[in-house]
């Protein structure tokens, strides 16, 4: 089987896995089956607790996969990534359940999971299925012709694939967020096993885990930080690799605390330097070099907190750890060292706070300890809505009382005297919404908790006694309808349910047609009331409100939707327009007459346009709306203009002119590939000394002509001058003779900027050497004399001879500014044979290049 064919099988499924999905519902999720949710929405908090208001612990985004564990009260638990546990709301996740994958000949499928039940089907070959459920051993499967329960069974893909990327990661979950375990290198043979969403999960001799479909023939994204900091081996003997991936070669091991230097790191492997030499590590490193960022750590001479502390580092303080031991450093800092525990570095040594309040229990049985850690031994136990006394606590830990039971706790326990910090909390005579009100307790109310039930609180205030819930205790009971009064549009093509109440528990009354107009009446909590086609009710997100305002500069307006499309205008931070319609994350807008497409997120964030420098060679270029002559013109450009660049066409520059965008040939365009110098747009004429017949000095020592060696320096020099943005004037770029006053007349009529004029020095003696550089006018040419010299010593460390006055028809009736440069003697031994070299050539025409900068500066 070919990766293209398997892909296009699995690809195939996968779109039947969606519309599986859509029929099947889960009411709970059992630790044996195996669920993913697909993260729905942009920018969503992972919170530590079922509840809107307990701290975030991460924040994902639209796509990413994660496990899910449970389900309470409209929130799912869920394992990200990275291995955090969390919470999300339910309706921001979407539940991906069954996978594909195969099974082996002569398999037989049971009607339930139990070898006594009837066989419902038998196979001959290997067989395409989807996996429903696991169950003990058991699979539930699906396929086109029958359905039923099989104990393990699962078969390999039915042949081998083979990597065909360089380098491909193996990840521990289906996200490239997640660990990587492993990696599989160009030739390995790998076999499908399942597959969700362009995720395999694969096993091979090397690895097995997951895979994304693309990385098999493209790689995986590698990104390599470059970190150069010192570290200590943390494991007890560390394998050092070839490569990054544990299928490479081992080089050598080394020992626990071994001091290295990890150089960079690419995801989770370390390229380190160590005494016995370089190469790849998998985690096992522990940076040596930290800052206390807790308020106050506590130093101990044994890897102990039974024992007494012996000083303590403050917040800033920076600490090299020589050593580690079951998550205690040996660390030294300034005149001090002993052992800190790892977690004290970052959080700050546990602080204990006397509490001296009554609390109730909260789990229906809390464990009592005779010390402050669970490896310590169980005295007693408590049950739900005992009451206690808490004498002390220390990160997490109470220290309480209760009858004869004195001993320490985690977790588990509830204040009893509370007090109301919400505007309005209900007091129901039942733990239940629907019940009874009895009372409103107002802000700064106290009141003594008497026993709690999921979430609900029996309570007694000096007046009244009743239920109310938890969360309203700090969030108000009713939730205030924001007034919004707005015009909008649905953003999806698909139908959007609108609900009599805030809830997806509710009944649908209405279905709204994509990309129809609503008008919003009000907001809570994400939900919208809306008006469509007269009909009220709720619908959740999906609305795009028609007046906006752009919050950033340089917000581009595209006359279709794709940052590949012309460019209408540009708006700056504060600009007001119309969304008329939404396809794909792109807005359709109207702003005065104009209509044309804005990509969603540009609105906040700008839009960063590529821009790249040119130059125009050329005089009167047509700027056209389109590409091609017979489009219309929306200005002209003229030599020596500068061009901000957007994108390259088959042949045209797509650039800004003014504030319009158009189309103009590349031709007439030289890019400025050192960005935007001085030079940039400037007119320079080089001229090479001698040619044809006129050999100019001929070499003591190699015999080499000074017209050869005149026209390298020239053509290097133009080509680099080129690179920067300049227009550049050869007089000669081959083996021709040229008068004196042509040389002139070519920079005269061109308008040069500058006129540079290469030669070669020659001397009856072999003494002398070094450059220097000729002038005629003292106003115009000696500032540029002086600047280039300057330069071209710096850059060759010739002997320098300074600048002169020279007689010299290319520079006298010039009237452009001119200098004429002899970049060495060839009747010198030293300079003849160095200035042949690429390496002089090359410093020499930097030297020149830098002298021009700094001119036109």
């Amino acid at each position: 089987m070919t990766i293209k064919s398997t892909t296009f099988k699995l690809l195939s499924l996968y779109f039947s896995v969606l519309l599986y999905g859509f029929f099947v519902c889960f009411t709970s999720v059992s630790a044996d089956s195996l669920t993913y949710g697909r993260i729905t929405d942009d920018f969503v908090n992972v919170r530590e607790q079922s509840d809107i208001n307990s701290s975030r612990i991460d924040q994902l985004s639209a796509n990413e996969f994660v496990v899910i564990l449970g389900e309470s009260n409209d929130w799912y638990n869920v394992k990200l990534p990275d291995g955090k546990v969390g919470w999300i709301a339910s309706w921001l996740v979407e539940k991906q359940i069954p996978y594909q994958s195969y099974i082996g000949s002569d398999t037989n499928v049971y009607s339930n999971p139990s070898t006594h039940s009837a066989i419902t089907y038998s196979t001959s070959s290997s067989e395409n299925v989807m996996i429903n459920k696991w169950v003990n051993g058991w699979y539930h499967i699906t396929s086109s012709s029958f359905q039923g329960w099989i104990y393990e069974g699962l078969s390999d893909s039915p042949e081998l694939i083979e990597i065909v990327g360089d380098h491909v990661n193996v990840y521990e979950m289906a996200s490239t967020r997640s660990v990587v375990i492993g990696g599989l290198t160009k030739g390995d043979s790998i076999t499908i096993k399942q597959e969700i969403n362009g995720w395999y999960w694969i096993e091979s001799d090397d690895a097995s885990g997951w895979i994304y479909s693309s990385h098999i023939t493209e790689g995986s994204p590698v990104v390599k930080n470059v970190l150069n900091k010192k570290a200590i081996i943390k494991n007890d003997l560390q394998t050092v690799f070839d490569q990054p991936s544990s299928s490479s070669g081992s080089s050598f091991s080394l020992q626990k605390d071994t001091p290295v230097k990890v150089l960079y790191n690419i995801q989770n492997w370390f390229y380190i330097d160590s005494n016995q030499g370089q190469g790849w590590v998998y985690r096992g490193v522990l940076y040596s070099e930290i800052t206390v960022l807790g308020p106050t750590v506590y130093i101990y001479p044994k890897p102990s907190v039974n024992i007494p502390k012996i000083g303590m580092f403050q917040k800033g303080n920076p600490l090299i750890i020589e050593q580690e031991l079951n998550g205690w450093y040996f660390v030294s800092g300034g005149n001090t060292e002993g052992w800190v525990y790892s977690s004290h570095v970052y959080n700050g040594s546990p602080v204990i706070i006397p509490t001296y309040d009554q609390s109730i229990v909260l789990p229906e049985t809390l464990n009592v300890y005779n010390k402050a850690s669970t490896r310590s031994s169980t005295i007693s136990s408590l049950k739900k809505d005992d009451i206690v006394k808490v004498h002390k606590e220390i990160n997490g830990w109470c220290n309480i009382s209760s009858g004869d039971i004195t001993g320490w706790v985690y977790q588990g326990l509830l204040p009893i005297h509370q007090k109301v910090t919400s505007n309005g909390a209900n007091l129901y005579n039942k733990p239940s919404t629907r019940q009874t009100i009895v009372n409103v307790l107002n802000k700064g109310t106290d009141f003594i908790i008497i026993r709690e039930i999921n979430g609900w609180y029996q309570i007694e205030t000096k007046d009244y006694s009743g239920w109310v819930y938890s969360t309203h205790i700090d969030d108000n009971s009713n939730v205030t309808l924001n007034p919004v009064n707005k015009q909008a549009i649905i953003s999806t093509e698909s139908p959007t349910y609108m609900y009599d109440k805030p809830s997806t528990r509710q009944n649908i009354i209405y279905t709204i047609p994509g990309n129809s107009e609503v008008a919003v009446l009000g907001e809570i909590n994400g939900w919208y009331l809306v008006d469509s086609a007269g009909k009220k009710g709720w619908t959740y997100k999906n609305i795009i409100f028609k007046e906006q305002i752009t919050n950033a500069a340089n917000v581009v307006i595209y006359e279709k939707p794709s940052t590949r499309e012309n460019i209408e205008t540009v708006l700056s931070s504060g600009v007001e327009f119309t969304v008329i319609e939404e396809l794909n994350g792109w807005y359709k807008v109207k702003m005065n007459n104009m209509i044309g497409w804005i990509y969603h997120s540009h609105i906040e964030t700008g839009t960063d346009l590529p821009i790249v420098k040119g130059i125009s060679i050329s005089d009167n270029i047509t700027v056209t709306k389109d590409q091609g002559s017979n489009s219309t013109s929306i200005g002209v450009i003229n030599k020596g203009m500068i061009i901000d660049i957007i994108r390259e066409v088959e042949g045209y520059y797509y650039i800004k002119l003014n504030s319009q965008y158009g189309w103009a040939p590349s031709s007439s365009i030289i890019l400025s590939e050192r960005g935007n110098t001085s030079i940039l747009g400037k007119t320079i004429v080089i001229d090479a000394g001698h040619g044809g017949h006129d050999s100019g000095a001929i070499g003591r020592y190699t015999r080499v002509f000074e017209k050869s060696l005149n026209l390298t320096t020239a053509n290097l020099l133009a080509e680099k001058l080129r690179n920067h943005g300049a227009n550049v004037i050869l007089t000669r770029s081959t083996d021709v003779f040229l008068e004196l006053s042509e040389r002139a007349t070519i920079s005269k009529q061109n308008a040069a900027d500058a006129f540079v004029s290469i030669h070669y020095n020659m001397n009856t003696s072999t003494l002398p050497n070094g450059i220097e550089t000729y002038y005629y006018n003292q106003f115009v040419d000696k500032s540029l004399a002086l600047v280039v010299q300057q330069n071209i010593i710096n850059h060759t460390g010739f002997y320098d001879r300074d600048i002169k006055f020279g007689d010299f028809h290319v520079i006298r009736e010039n009237s452009r500014p001119s200098i004429l440069v002899e970049l060495g003697f060839l009747s010198n031994m030293h300079d003849e044979y160095e200035v042949q070299t690429s390496n002089f050539q090359d410093n020499a025409t930097d030297g020149i290049i830098n002298g021009l900068i700094s001119y036109f500066e």
